[in-house]
């Protein structure tokens, strides 16, 4: 249950950006909402992380990103910014070392938050009905396969039939220790 309540909690927040603006770029997404994005060269092993100064939202990300993987993190920390701002708020700041970490219920929810954000339903679907497996619809949607995973159990979540080459298994864990992927 507590996964179908994460699920819940990053689709309702992606509607209500995607009802509010209209677009899924992150960047546009960000400047909308007045977060301030800061590229930081002195990341090595932090991708990325937000944090509320001065009561003003940032986030900051490793500059050396590919474009791919920057979406990504913008989208995640954005999704700290949507369901975790009061988190920021107490001085804690998210910080993010590795791609998709599902080490704590935040850390899921802003990673289902980017996966629904970046990923249309109509997408994922129409490659899925083509018959691709998940690594193919990963490659031809230019993300990792473990946010495409994400994108199914929400799929699945919302009712809808997947017709994957390859299917997942029938149930995913993101709890800890579990399925962690």
């Amino acid at each position: 249950m507590a996964q179908r309540r994460a699920i819940q909690r990053a689709e309702a927040a992606v509607r209500k950006l995607l009802a509010s603006w209209g677009t899924r770029d992150v960047e546009q997404l960000c400047r909308n909402l007045g977060i301030a994005l800061y590229p930081r060269s002195n990341f090595h092993q932090l991708k990325g992380m937000y944090a509320v100064v001065e009561g003003r939202p940032c986030i900051f990300y490793k500059d050396s990103l590919s474009e791919e993987d920057k979406k990504l993190i913008l989208a995640h920390e954005l999704g700290h910014d949507q369901l975790h701002r009061e988190l920021a708020g107490k001085q804690i700041l998210i910080r993010d070392h590795m791609f998709l970490d599902m080490s704590s219920r935040p850390e899921l929810e802003a990673n289902l938050f980017a996966a629904e954000l970046l990923i249309s339903d109509e997408s994922f679907l129409d490659y899925a009905e083509q018959g691709y497996s998940l690594e193919q619809v990963a490659a031809a949607l230019a993300f990792p396969a473990d946010l495409l995973r994400l994108k199914a159990e929400i799929l699945r979540e919302k009712g809808e039939p997947l017709h994957l080459s390859e299917p997942l298994p029938a149930h995913f864990s993101f709890e800890r220790g579990k399925d962690k992927i």
